[in-house]
């Protein structure tokens, strides 16, 4: 029996150290999840704490903006409501549609009476429309400047529809500006109140309220506005738009309330403390149609970065912001950092302790338990050698261990006494020198592919051993340490020589049977047997240029080679029938299928021979038969003898008809699409290109001649 060296185990200083550097890793582990979950936890807590800073800031900045947007559109509407009332009183509204009537120039309506064309007729009343305005036009200015100072206003003009001022809180009002008359425009045509922009004026920052005075509802002359009525407030003072805005809160505390407008040219601030003024300012970022979300962006007056949030004032290209320091509002919320990770990192030092007194703890143990482990490890040495000893006696098929180079370490007793050498002369050697240069050639690319992947494999070899011709089947897997890491090959050689050798056998007799079929498919029809030679090399052709595996390739060769055997049975006179065939006949020759079923069915061909022979003769549209199956029910291999098996048949002649040229043979299957496979008669054509092909299509020529 062969001896087995068995490698010494470690010692128990090895053993310990690499216990303890599994602990020590192991603790690590738990220490590095541990700290995982520590700083989650912290990475919570804090986003959760910001997340809390940033709603109380936006609910807070939330409530100021739209208190007062709220407020100042109030008083937008009361200030429209004011005026509608002035305006819609029956003095103004008769006046203004009088004063719409008159032609010419309205400025001769606030001309002094001297100056106005005299009637060439006098009369006890007036019947001059314009001197009867003029004389209530005291009135009116008078009812417009107590409005004015009731209401707070700065100025107030009338103007009719040309844009002329014919009543106006001045004596001497200025002329209308070309985007003034542009808004009145605006509010004649529309028929509703306009809030202008804040502009400079001579009083300081104002605004102003256009309001459009509509006739009395009786009068069916107008349906539009006649004049309008013009209003300019200032934006400072009591009750006025800096007071609402600068007006101060509890909830304010921290955040600077700014007014800032839209204007065509960009955005503006409007400065409500002394010295008020316009001061340009870049467009605020992400700001929309009617609101500028809550958020982190550069303060309005660019002094750095700020939580903002603002609204539009309905009705006007008004905005209310809210903003606060972006740092003097984290104040708060960076204490809370630093708590948390104060306490995240008290919590991993405490962690750390205890993980290491655990780990020495374990150490202490496990020092304990080597000793045992090792009384252990050498009895289950001692009969594990007995063991493989045991094996190597008994196991027949040869078996080997060679390293990555290719060199043996260690072989059985089969091996040994296959190849003609003692076991303890092979270890050492390599692969060559057991088998021979070319033999080890073909082990070591295998062997490399197994080293490569990892995954074991099983080939089939032919090899000489001491002049004798052996078949062996070889099992091929890789060795793998401890580590994982692969260090070897281990090979089982099973002989299977006597099995290869009956089955070259059989395959001898299936092929020997194969051959009288076809003599005797000659005996019936000499056509039939060159049909066959013919079609079988064509359909081997098809299958190789389509990539088909060898099996695929083998199983058509024999098929066609098969395929006519039925036909012996068809009665002669309908095989060699000259013209088209009867429904009966047609059915008779349908049953060449039947017949060679029932007479392959008992050979073991070892391949799908017989599914390919009865497939042979359906369509992909089931027009075929015996089965009419369709599509993917008929097998590739049958495919390829369909098309291979019709070409065929129409370039080589029958005893009923001449053959048809190559061309259009190719032809006629390309447009039956539907019952032969397109990819099929594509491979044909190929086919037909190369000069195998040629000297087929020189084959069938030959067979006309003949």
């Amino acid at each position: 029996m062969a001896e087995t060296t068995v490698t010494q185990a470690p010692g128990a200083s090895t053993q310990s150290t690499g216990r303890r550097s599994r602990l020590f890793v192991f603790g690590l582990t738990i220490m590095a999840i541990a700290v995982g979950a520590v700083s989650f936890w912290a990475y919570k807590e804090i986003e959760s704490a910001e997340q809390k800073l940033e709603d109380g800031l936006r609910l807070r900045a939330s409530l100021i903006v739209d208190g007062r947007v709220d407020a100042i559109d109030t008083q937008l509407k009361n200030m429209m409501g004011a005026a509608s009332r002035l305006i819609e009183s029956e003095v103004f509204s008769f006046f203004a549609a009088e004063v719409d009537q008159l032609p010419g120039d309205v400025s001769m309506l606030i001309a002094p009476p001297s100056t106005r064309p005299m009637s060439e007729e006098p009369a006890t009343e007036s019947s001059d429309p314009m001197e009867k305005l003029s004389e209530q036009l005291p009135l009116m200015i008078v009812n417009l400047r107590d409005f004015v100072l009731r209401e707070g206003f700065v100025s107030a003009r009338i103007v009719n529809r040309r844009a002329d001022t014919y009543i106006s809180t001045h004596s001497t009002p200025p002329a209308l500006t070309t985007a003034e008359e542009a808004e009145v425009k605006r509010v004649l045509e529309s028929g509703q109140p306009l809030v202008t922009g804040i502009y400079a004026g001579p009083f300081g920052l104002v605004h102003g309220l256009i309001m459009p005075i509509f006739p009395p509802e009786f009068d069916a002359q107008h349906d539009k506005a006649v004049s309008a009525l013009m209003l300019v407030k200032a934006i400072t003072g009591k009750n006025n738009l800096s007071e609402i805005v600068t007006a101060s809160s509890v909830s304010a505390e921290g955040f600077i309330t700014r007014l800032l407008q839209s204007t065509p040219e960009g955005f503006q601030e409007v400065g409500l403390g002394v010295g008020a003024s316009l001061r340009p300012i870049a467009s605020p970022e992400s700001i929309d149609a009617d609101v500028l979300p809550f958020g982190v962006r550069s303060a309005a007056d660019g002094s750095g970065q700020v939580y903002s949030m603002g609204r539009r004032i309905p009705g006007t290209a008004w905005w209310i912001t809210q903003e606060r320091d972006y740092a003097n509002s984290r104040v708060d919320y960076t204490a809370t950092v630093r708590s948390i990770l104060t306490l995240a990192a008290l919590g991993i030092v405490a962690l750390g302790l205890l993980v290491s007194v655990i780990w020495w703890r374990l150490v202490g143990k496990e020092q304990q338990e080597v000793a045992s482990q090792l009384r252990d490890l050498n009895e289950l040495i001692n009969e594990q050698k007995v063991l493989l000893d045991g094996i190597n006696s008994t196991m027949t098929d040869p078996v080997a261990l060679t390293d990555d180079k290719g060199v043996y370490h260690y072989v059985n007793r089969a091996f040994a006494e296959a190849v003609g050498r003692s076991t303890e002369e092979i270890p050492g050697l390599d692969i060559a020198a057991v088998f021979g240069f070319d033999t080890a050639k073909r082990l070591e690319a295998t062997n490399q592919r197994v080293l490569l992947t990892g995954e074991s494999t099983t080939v089939d070899e032919i090899i000489w051993l001491q002049s004798k011709r052996h078949h062996f089947q070889i099992s091929i897997a890789p060795l793998r340490g401890e580590n994982g890491v692969i260090s070897g090959i281990v090979s089982v050689f099973r002989d299977i020589t006597k099995q290869v050798e009956a089955q070259e056998r059989g395959n001898r007799m299936v092929q020997q049977t194969i051959e009288a079929l076809v003599r005797a498919i000659e005996a019936v029809d000499p056509f039939l047997g060159g049909h066959s030679r013919i079609m079988g090399r064509i359909a081997s052709l098809i299958a190789r240029t389509m990539s088909l595996p060898e099996r695929e390739v083998s199983t058509i060769e024999t098929a066609a080679s098969l395929s006519q055997v039925g036909k012996m049975f068809v009665p002669r006179e309908v095989v060699t029938k000259p013209g088209a065939l009867t429904p009966e006949e047609k059915r008779q020759m349908e049953q060449h299928v039947e017949y060679s079923r029932d007479a392959l069915k008992d050979i073991e061909f070892e391949l799908p021979v017989l599914e390919a022979v009865t497939q042979m003769n359906e369509r992909l549209d089931g027009k075929g038969y015996p089965a009419h199956l369709k599509g993917d029910e008929i097998g590739m291999a049958a495919r390829i003898l369909a098309v291979a098996n019709a070409f065929t048949a129409m370039a080589r002649p029958r005893s009923y008809r001449p053959a048809m040229p190559v061309a259009q043979a190719v032809s006629i299957l390309a447009k039956e699409q539907e019952a032969y496979d397109p990819q099929v008669v594509r491979a044909l054509e190929a086919v037909l290109k190369t000069p195998s092909g040629e000297r087929i299509v020189a084959q069938a020529a030959a067979s006309r001649a003949e």
